[in-house]
């Protein structure tokens, strides 16, 4: 199983965005956990 973290609920449909690199991608992981670490907003405590 993949997963793929957003701060948006509800998605029914992935497209993909273009990255720093240029390139349009959808990511995904198998591990949810490294998921949350990349999806929760970044602050002082990181």
């Amino acid at each position: 199983m993949l997963y793929h973290v957003s701060n948006i609920h509800g998605l029914n449909t992935l497209e993909p965005k273009v990255s720093t690199h240029g390139k349009a991608y959808v990511y995904a992981l198998e591990d949810s956990v490294t998921g949350l670490l990349f999806g929760v907003r970044q602050d002082d405590l990181i």
